[in-house]
């Protein structure tokens, strides 16, 4: 698939489309695209990082060429057992240097911060999510969205475009299209 078909496509499920600017569906179809990618999970990997005794920042650092919207979840593990730490705000914790197995875990600047500092060195997972690079030009190819996801990538772009178009109702039917399509995936009909 390409951007062109994509656009030949909305042409073709919103025919009003062809009265937009051309600026305006390729937002779409790239809005579209990174709302898929985050609601599919597409773009998701684990890094397994080790955290080192008393150092209590890591640079987040891009293994990929796709843009990333961050760690998404985190565990350490204890021993054999996986455990979740969770993500809190940027804020004054009680005591400053204190060691222990990080219960939780902030983002600052470029770099994720663990409360309290890790006492030993701890093995811990990391769920990065990418996001599809946008397609800009109208020969650009897709590769980063697999083919059994493009139909529901078509219902998105068609709700997009329609909402712009000030189609409610009609973008209202494509986006429960593309939720039907998407929660058909997960009950395993894929």
């Amino acid at each position: 698939m390409t951007l062109q078909g994509y656009l030949t496509d909305v042409g073709i499920k919103v025919p009003t489309a062809v009265t937009l600017p051309q600026t305006s569906l390729i937002s779409a179809v790239n809005d579209a695209r990174i709302e898929l990618a985050s609601t599919c999970d597409l773009g998701l990997t684990i890094e397994n990082v080790t955290l080192v005794t008393g150092t209590g920042s890591y640079p987040f650092i891009a293994t990929t060429s796709l843009t990333q919207t961050g760690v998404q979840r985190m565990w350490v593990y204890i021993g054999t057992q996986r455990y979740q730490i969770h993500r809190r705000a940027m804020g004054l914790y009680p005591i400053e240097g204190y060691q222990g197995y990080p219960d939780f875990y902030y983002l600052q600047n470029q770099n994720v911060h663990f409360y309290p500092i890790p006492s030993a060195d701890i093995v811990t997972d990391w769920e990065i999510l990418s996001l599809p690079a946008p397609l800009v030009n109208i020969t650009d190819i897709e590769s980063y969205i697999p083919a059994v996801y493009i139909l529901p990538t078509e219902m998105l772009i068609a709700s997009y475009v329609a909402l712009i178009d000030n189609k409610i109702k009609l973008s209202q039917e494509f986006r429960m299209a593309f939720i039907n399509l998407v929660s058909s995936f997960t009950k395993g009909s894929m």
